[in-house]
């Protein structure tokens, strides 16, 4: 049976380090080598050199359009990141879609392996540096303009329990870890939503 994109995507070493994720999300243009395939991302879409993923061989995405975040290997559309809301967003629709952004990256990477948990932070820090420019500070991965809700964010894993990560805060999620090799993580929002819905607004 034929595997798509994104199943032969997750399937490889190098999507399951915790280092490789924020190049694939930050990069701009990646060539990525598969078993099956050679795949070229950029801004504007992705191809293959062949058609092993069958109508996955070329997509297009519009300058402006964000990626399917619920699927690993196309949340890239290289720099995503980088490119600016669209012209008359307001400013929450635009820290709402940065917030966004930051929680679904943050649900694919904290189910990565390293092997140094001291890399936690930094392995993620290129995210949120580019987060940063409108979400302001962060302190320990957690955004301070957004630090109250960012507390109702809970980390279940789909197997296997949670451990502690030693010389970082329980309250973070760089605080707890899974056993390597686990299933990815469920990043939960508790009652993150029902806080959010309620009317309350960034710290400032």
């Amino acid at each position: 049976m034929q595997r798509t994109l994104n199943e032969s995507f997750s399937s490889t070493k190098w999507s399951s380090r915790g280092w490789t994720f924020q190049e694939f999300v930050l990069s701009h243009r990646v060539l990525l080598f598969l078993s099956e395939d050679v795949v070229f991302y950029c801004s504007n879409g992705v191809a293959c050199e062949s058609k092993s993923f069958g109508d996955d061989l070329y997509r297009t995405f519009s300058p402006m359009e964000q990626p399917d975040l619920h699927q690993e290997s196309s949340i890239q559309n290289c720099g995503f990141l980088h490119k600016l809301p669209r012209n008359d967003a307001t400013l929450i629709e635009i820290i709402e879609q940065y917030e966004g952004n930051y929680i679904q990256l943050l649900s694919f990477y904290i189910g990565r392996n390293l092997t140094y948990d001291t890399d936690v932070l930094n392995a993620f820090s290129g995210i949120i540096n580019a987060q940063s420019v409108l979400l302001g500070d962060f302190e320990s991965g957690m955004p301070l303009r957004l630090f109250a809700r960012a507390l109702f964010l809970s980390v279940t894993p789909q197997s296997g329990p949670l451990s502690r990560r030693n010389g970082f805060p329980s309250w973070s999620w760089i605080g707890w870890k899974l056993e390597v090799g686990s299933p990815r993580t469920v990043l939960n929002d508790g009652g993150y939503r029902h806080f959010r819905h309620r009317g309350y607004w960034p710290l400032v």
